[in-house]
């Protein structure tokens, strides 16, 4: 048996893009903190949260999980989501 591809992630965006390459993957929601933490950056706090993500779904199949996040930032301060 191959490796299964696995999404850690929500996003109905996330899912449309992996559905565009007509490959068969899994989506499992991951359930974690997206908190950030005192003096996080923001590219420090999208890599950690990625990571935790893929953490936090993993099985003990064989799996390639793609666990990701995304922020906007401007002028140096977080902007909540779907806020510019």
């Amino acid at each position: 048996m191959g490796l299964s591809l696995v999404l850690a992630s929500r996003s109905p965006h996330r899912r449309s893009l992996l559905e565009r390459l007509n490959i068969d993957f899994e989506v499992r929601i991951p359930n974690i903190d997206e908190t950030q933490q005192p003096s996080e950056s923001p590219q420090r706090l999208v890599q950690r949260l990625s990571k935790e993500k893929a953490r936090a779904v993993i099985d003990d199949r064989d799996e390639i999980i793609i666990g990701s996040d995304q922020l906007a930032v401007c002028n140096g301060a977080r902007q909540p989501q779907g806020v510019l």
